[in-house]
Protein backbone atom coordinates (compact mmCIF):
# COMPACT_ATOMS: atom_id res chain seq x y z
CA UNK A 1 0.00 0.00 0.00
CA UNK A 2 2.97 2.77 0.08
CA UNK A 3 3.18 3.17 -3.42
CA UNK A 4 -1.06 4.39 -3.46
CA UNK A 5 -1.56 8.32 -2.59
CA UNK A 6 -2.81 7.74 0.82
CA UNK A 7 -3.61 10.87 2.06
CA UNK A 8 -5.88 13.16 1.40
CA UNK A 9 -5.87 17.09 2.47
CA UNK A 10 -7.82 19.69 2.12
CA UNK A 11 -10.97 18.58 0.04
CA UNK A 12 -13.41 21.17 -1.67
CA UNK A 13 -14.86 22.50 -4.65
CA UNK A 14 -13.27 24.75 -7.33
CA UNK A 15 -15.19 26.35 -9.85
CA UNK A 16 -13.52 26.39 -13.70
CA UNK A 17 -14.79 28.51 -16.58
CA UNK A 18 -14.06 26.90 -19.81
CA UNK A 19 -13.01 28.56 -23.21
CA UNK A 20 -16.65 27.80 -24.34
CA UNK A 21 -18.27 29.82 -21.78
CA UNK A 22 -19.50 26.82 -19.54
CA UNK A 23 -19.19 26.64 -15.65
CA UNK A 24 -18.74 23.69 -13.84
CA UNK A 25 -17.70 23.05 -10.69
CA UNK A 26 -15.24 20.08 -9.69
CA UNK A 27 -13.14 18.45 -6.33
CA UNK A 28 -10.21 19.38 -5.16
CA UNK A 29 -7.82 17.41 -3.52
CA UNK A 30 -3.99 17.61 -2.30
CA UNK A 31 -2.95 14.23 -1.94
CA UNK A 32 0.52 12.66 -0.77
CA UNK A 33 2.45 9.12 -0.30
CA UNK A 34 5.54 9.90 1.46
CA UNK A 35 7.44 13.14 0.33
CA UNK A 36 4.88 13.00 -3.04
CA UNK A 37 2.53 15.63 -3.00
CA UNK A 38 0.17 16.58 -6.02
CA UNK A 39 -3.11 18.80 -6.64
CA UNK A 40 -5.87 16.06 -7.57
CA UNK A 41 -9.26 17.46 -9.46
CA UNK A 42 -11.75 15.24 -10.94
CA UNK A 43 -15.82 15.34 -11.63
CA UNK A 44 -18.47 13.52 -13.35
CA UNK A 45 -18.89 14.08 -17.04
CA UNK A 46 -21.89 12.30 -19.30
CA UNK A 47 -24.82 12.81 -21.27
CA UNK A 48 -24.77 16.91 -21.02
CA UNK A 49 -23.72 17.63 -17.54
CA UNK A 50 -20.51 17.86 -15.36
CA UNK A 51 -20.95 17.33 -11.74
CA UNK A 52 -18.57 17.39 -8.78
CA UNK A 53 -20.97 15.17 -6.57
CA UNK A 54 -20.95 11.54 -7.00
CA UNK A 55 -24.17 10.76 -5.49
CA UNK A 56 -25.70 13.41 -8.26
CA UNK A 57 -23.97 11.60 -11.16
CA UNK A 58 -25.52 8.37 -10.22
CA UNK A 59 -29.19 9.85 -9.86
CA UNK A 60 -28.55 11.42 -13.45
CA UNK A 61 -27.14 7.86 -14.67
CA UNK A 62 -30.72 6.65 -12.92
CA UNK A 63 -32.74 9.16 -14.41
CA UNK A 64 -31.09 9.12 -18.02
CA UNK A 65 -31.08 5.57 -18.09
CA UNK A 66 -34.91 5.48 -17.85
CA UNK A 67 -35.54 8.40 -19.43
CA UNK A 68 -33.29 8.42 -22.52
CA UNK A 69 -31.71 5.21 -22.42
CA UNK A 70 -28.48 6.06 -21.96
CA UNK A 71 -25.93 6.11 -18.84
CA UNK A 72 -22.82 6.47 -20.71
CA UNK A 73 -20.20 8.81 -18.72
CA UNK A 74 -17.13 9.20 -16.96
CA UNK A 75 -15.01 10.61 -14.58
CA UNK A 76 -12.44 13.09 -15.59
CA UNK A 77 -9.24 13.15 -13.14
CA UNK A 78 -6.27 15.59 -13.64
CA UNK A 79 -3.24 15.27 -11.53
CA UNK A 80 -0.29 17.87 -11.31
CA UNK A 81 2.83 17.29 -9.16
CA UNK A 82 2.45 19.91 -6.27
CA UNK A 83 5.68 21.17 -5.11
CA UNK A 84 6.48 23.95 -2.78
CA UNK A 85 3.70 26.45 -3.97
CA UNK A 86 -0.02 24.09 -4.19
CA UNK A 87 -1.44 27.38 -5.86
CA UNK A 88 0.76 27.37 -8.50
CA UNK A 89 0.06 24.09 -9.14
CA UNK A 90 -3.80 24.11 -8.92
CA UNK A 91 -3.71 26.84 -11.04
CA UNK A 92 -1.99 24.64 -13.87
CA UNK A 93 -4.72 21.62 -13.12
CA UNK A 94 -7.54 23.85 -13.50
CA UNK A 95 -6.43 25.69 -16.55
CA UNK A 96 -5.51 22.35 -17.95
CA UNK A 97 -9.03 21.02 -16.94
CA UNK A 98 -10.72 23.71 -18.75
CA UNK A 99 -9.16 23.49 -21.81
CA UNK A 100 -10.01 19.34 -21.73
CA UNK A 101 -13.90 20.05 -20.47
CA UNK A 102 -15.11 21.11 -23.65
CA UNK A 103 -12.84 18.46 -25.58
CA UNK A 104 -14.45 16.03 -23.99
CA UNK A 105 -17.65 15.57 -25.57
CA UNK A 106 -16.45 13.18 -28.56
CA UNK A 107 -15.32 10.52 -26.17
CA UNK A 108 -18.51 10.96 -23.50
CA UNK A 109 -21.16 12.49 -25.77
CA UNK A 110 -24.12 15.05 -24.83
Amino acid sequence: MDNLLTDFWFGELVEIKTPAGKTLMVNRYIVQNGNYRAVLIYWYQGRGRATASEYQDKIYTVLDGVLRRRSDGAMVRVMTPAGDDNAESLKAAVDFSSLIADQITPFVPD
